[in-house]
């Protein structure tokens, strides 16, 4: 194999992986933020009908700020007292409460600031009812979101790792290609005998 054939294929060996580089972080700044669109709003007190797709973890926010929609909104981060919420499932009645956070996450998007409160759990996909209950009167507004946050932000921090390790293994590969491409070879002596 020659030294140019050689280049040529670290120069495609270094695109392709490049290239993946660039795909992986793509695809999990996508998936970062389809995360954190609610499948489901609701303002309490009330309750309202969601398909879970598949079981896990869905994770409840206190939408303390919200600016779209007809009437922008601000709240204090706190809830009052008395608000309790519960997860029902349609077909059986079986209910999953509210598994608080070891901590709360706050998160900060274009249209709207919140707070997490928990995750649900439903076991299995099918129909549910999020319904939340409150003492007084004050309405306050909630999402929900596919998958627990602290999960999704671990994944995303695993694929801008691997795309890192990528791209830089894709560049290293690119420039040996390079080197090998460019570089001519040395011309050769001839003896004196012949």
């Amino acid at each position: 194999m020659t030294r140019r054939t050689l280049g040529f294929i670290f120069l495609g060996t270094g695109l392709t992986a490049s290239t993946g580089a660039v795909l992986l972080f793509l695809t999990g700044i996508v998936t970062v933020f389809r995360d954190f669109a609610p499948v489901a709003t609701l303002s309490s007190p009330g309750e309202t009908s969601i398909r879970v797709p598949a079981a896990g973890a869905y994770t409840l926010w206190h939408d303390h700020r919200v600016l779209d929609g007809p009437n922008p909104m601000a709240n204090p981060e706190a809830l009052p007292p008395g608000m309790s919420f519960l997860f029902l499932r349609s077909s059986d009645g079986t209910t999953f409460g509210l598994q608080p956070l070891g901590g709360t996450t706050t998160l900060s998007l274009p249209d709207r600031a919140s707070v997490s409160l928990g995750t649900f759990e439903p076991d299995q996909p099918g129909d549910y009812q999020l319904r939340i209950s409150a003492t007084g009167g004050e309405k306050r507004q909630f999402s929900l979101t596919e998958g627990a946050f602290l999960g999704g932000v671990a994944k995303l921090g695993l694929r801008l790792i691997l795309a890192c390790l990528l791209g830089l293994f894709g560049v290293v590969f690119f420039v040996l290609g390079l080197i090998f491409v460019l570089l001519k070879a040395k011309p050769r002596l001839q003896s004196a005998g012949s």
